[in-house]
């Protein structure tokens, strides 16, 4: 079957195929004589799962209540194919418009792709075992993309988590060979950046994009990058004493920072602010939005009996963080396409930060306005040298990919970077890649930033370390605010705070 998969070989070519295999074979053979044979038999071994109907928008899933309706309660779509019946009317035909397939076991992440699968893993198995390909179980394939529908598409799952907990689930022990009464807790989904607000229902864009900080810590809007940004939005979170509180002239000109750090939302307050949610007569969402909230949906998670109690229901995936601070950070130090230090970026620095020796020039018999050279920009020499030096580097076998197979020295780019390349790039290859290219200061920062993800990112962590990667998030966060632009600090920067 596979070979037939890999070729696309057709029925009758396959059929003939074992024909041909069979007649070499001694009298008594068990081969399947046609594909029918062979797919009846591979049945026995495919995972069993339930096909649900959904709503083609993701109003509703045509279970419970719902089971025997033929249009949305709410959006009134059909619920399977309508095709013209030649008298000018519709009739609906038995094909889905669309199927959700729940996989009864208990979950993890979304991919980006037209489905989003859902993973279970079970934590209660050590941690270099639970993550193995056989303990990480499918329970759910959701049809395209959820969005706001996230809340809908996992009933199924929410239903057996709610059952696990309340009514248990009988388990074999096999150390003592006695059954007992196992109850199920959820205790955290982890995705990147973007899932992580589908799944939460906290929008990630614009005024309060920070899932944890919430309407409690506002991004700042940068006019000529047309980008919130959370440039000088660090400092609270210092020790009151610091001295980059009282900085004038290094962060926003002329501000001193002496509020405190916001207080992190515990799971009894995100279920009283969003239980207060009034939906939007006028329009789609809830009253407030973008002002005093980013509550998209209601999420799934609160008809959990124990949501309250959950201190951290979802959680960021570190290497995907790790990956777009990389990026950015390659992309300005060499000057790329999606460098962060333009000609938009240098305006708003201009108009927020003190640093008149990265201002624009103001044009001198010519039309355009000059960007000065910062200091962690290479130059196209430096960057040359840096590309060469690329194509030296060999690696042990399977320890990271080859970056010498993407370095092109004509564009001055190494073209294919993937999340593994910009992982090793920063916590290994940064600090000797810049050395003597930047200032020394600015060297010491990068330094820090790769020591950093290093220390996290490592197989073996403490909770000493982590406590001390936790004080130094919000100084090194801080030091970054005083060497890049504003336009720098997207959301992903400001999560460096939160990973610890």
């Amino acid at each position: 079957m596979g070979f037939k998969a890999e070729i696309n070989m057709g029925q009758q070519h396959f059929d003939g195929m074992l024909a041909l295999i069979a007649s070499m074979l001694p009298e008594g053979h068990v081969l399947p004589k046609s594909l029918y044979e062979c797919q009846k038999l591979l049945d026995g071994l495919k995972m069993p799962y339930e096909q649900i109907h959904a709503c083609p928008n993701g109003c509703v899933l045509f279970r419970k209540e719902h089971e025997h309706e033929k249009y949305c309660p709410k959006c009134k779509s059909s619920r399977y194919l309508e095709v013209d019946s030649g008298d000018g009317h519709k009739k609906q035909l038995t094909v889905p418009m669309k199927i959700l397939r729940w996989v009864q076991s208990l979950w993890f992440d979304g991919c980006p792709y037209t489905c989003w699968p859902v993973f279970v893993i079970p934590l209660n198995l050590p941690p270099g075992v639970a993550f193995e390909r056989q303990n990480v179980f499918l329970s759910l394939i959701i049809p395209g993309h959820p969005r706001k529908k996230m809340g809908v598409f996992i009933e199924p799952l929410i239903d057996e988590l709610v059952s696990a907990w309340e009514d248990g689930v009988w388990t074999y022990d096999r150390a003592t060979k006695i059954p007992f009464k196992m109850h199920v807790w959820y205790q955290y989904s982890m995705h990147d950046f973007l899932a992580y607000g589908i799944f939460s229902g906290w929008c990630v864009h614009g005024k309060f994009p920070c899932p944890l900080c919430k309407d409690r810590l506002r991004f700042i809007w940068l006019k000529k990058g047309g980008k919130y940004s959370s440039f000088d939005k660090h400092r609270q979170f210092l020790p009151p004493e610091h001295p980059f509180r009282q900085d004038t002239k290094n962060f926003t000109k002329g501000v001193v920072v002496t509020e405190p750090a916001p207080q992190m939302m515990i799971g009894a307050e995100v279920h009283a602010q969003i239980d207060a949610l009034m939906e939007n007569q006028e329009g789609d969402g809830f009253v407030g939005y973008n002002e005093e909230h980013m509550w998209t949906h209601k999420s799934g998670l609160m008809r959990l009996p124990y949501f309250d109690d959950l201190l951290m229901p979802h959680y960021i995936d570190v290497m995907h963080t790790e990956k777009n601070v990389a990026e950015a950070l390659w992309g300005t130090i060499m000057e790329t396409e999606k460098s962060k230090d333009n000609p938009k970026a240098r305006v708003d620095l201009a108009e927020l930060c003190d640093r008149p020796h990265q201002e624009m020039r103001a044009p001198r018999g010519g039309k355009t306005w000059k960007r000065s050279k910062a200091d962690f920009v290479l130059t196209p020499r430096q960057r040359r040298e840096v590309l060469q030096w690329i194509q030296t580097l060999m690696f042990p076998d399977g320890y990271a990919a080859n970056l010498r197979r993407g370095v092109n020295l004509t564009t001055l780019r190494v073209n294919g970077m993937k999340s593994h390349n910009y992982h090793i790039w920063i916590e290994r290859l940064l600090p000797t890649m810049v050395r003597g290219f930047v200032p020394e200061h600015i060297w010491t920062v990068l330094a820090e930033l790769s020591y950093f993800f290093r220390q996290l990112c490592a197989k073996e962590l403490s909770r000493t370390v982590i406590a001390d990667l936790e004080k130094v998030a919000p100084v090194l966060l801080c030091k970054l605010e005083k060497i890049f632009p504003p336009g720098f600090f997207n959301p992903m920067q400001h999560l460096i705070l939160h990973l610890p």
